[in-house]
């Protein structure tokens, strides 16, 4: 896994955007303007916003809700944005950080998702 910056992030939404990206500190505002931005990079057309914008709130969160989310293809683009905004990693028991990282491990063959999981300040050893 590899850690990049605000603005490395940035640069990508410019680009192409691709895989899991976890959004953790004590910047809230910045969270929340980089998930608006890479849901305006994705969904670009409103129309198919509806089937290209999975949203999963903390409290529906399971690994099974998750990879339900990831396996449909997009609807009339290229990829779709699934997000868990809220996600609380820290307060997880290892047996439900194991099955989060056996779902992750499966977005290779989910190559069209842009995951974004957005973890509230504190709520994640930033250290590993």
């Amino acid at each position: 896994m590899a850690y990049i910056n605000e603005a490395e992030f940035r640069k990508r939404l410019r680009g192409e955007l691709w895989g899991c990206y976890v959004f953790f500190g004590e910047e809230d505002y910045l969270k929340s303007f980089s998930l608006r931005a890479a849901r305006e990079a994705v969904c670009s057309d409103e129309t198919f916003a509806v089937f290209n914008d999975v949203q999963i709130a903390p409290i529906d969160y399971t690994p099974s809700a998750l990879l339900s989310a990831l396996m449909p293809p997009p609807m009339m683009s290229e990829q779709k944005i699934v997000t868990v905004n809220g996600l609380a990693i820290s307060a997880m028991k290892q047996s439900e950080l194991d099955e989060l990282y056996e779902v992750l491990s499966t977005l290779e063959d989910y190559d069209y998702n842009v995951l974004i999981i957005s973890v509230p300040s504190g709520l994640i050893d930033e250290g590993n």
